[in-house]
This record gives C-alpha cells, sequence and structure tokens, in this order.
C-alpha cells in the first residue's frame, strides 16, 4: 500500500495524508492541524475544530462520525506529543 511506504519514508506525511482521507480536509488544513488543540476545541469530542489553512479563513467544526476518523486522530495525537 501506498500510504505505508510514506509512513517508511516520514511518519508525519502519511498521518496528513490519512487525515485528508479520513476528515475530507484541504492539503493545507492537514499540513497546519494541531490535533490536540483542535479536539480540545471540538464539540463535545464529537469533532474536531479546524481554524489554520482553511478556504477563506473560515473556522468551523468537522464532525468525528467513524472509528477510522478516531484512530487517524489518537496516532495523530502520539506523534504530535513525540515532537513537540
Amino acid at each position: 500500500e501506498v500510504l505505508k511506504r510514506i509512513d517508511a519514508y516520514d511518519e508525519r506525511a502519511g498521518v496528513q495524508l490519512r487525515i485528508i482521507k479520513a476528515f475530507g480536509l484541504r492539503r493545507e488544513e492537514a499540513i497546519c492541524l494541531q490535533p490536540i488543540r483542535a479536539m480540545k476545541l471540538g464539540e463535545d469530542q464529537n469533532s474536531i475544530y479546524v481554524e489554520k489553512g482553511t478556504k477563506n479563513g473560515l473556522k468551523r467544526h468537522v464532525p468525528i462520525d467513524s472509528d477510522e476518523q478516531r484512530d487517524v486522530l489518537a496516532i495523530a495525537c502520539r506523534l504530535a506529543k513525540t515532537t513537540e
């Protein structure tokens, strides 16, 4: 799988691509996303708050609807903690 090869080369890029796929975010939104902050500002852990890199600077809540989304966020948060 392509994502596995990307992960082997650059785990951060792999997670960003998974976030794009899981949430439908734009490239810039995924690059700028701070997953821990996005979850804290989300509505009752049922959404993430996308505030940087958005089109026309419009901040928004993106719902968390699936286990795949939760799994990707968990990986992103773990990675964010190791690079603080």
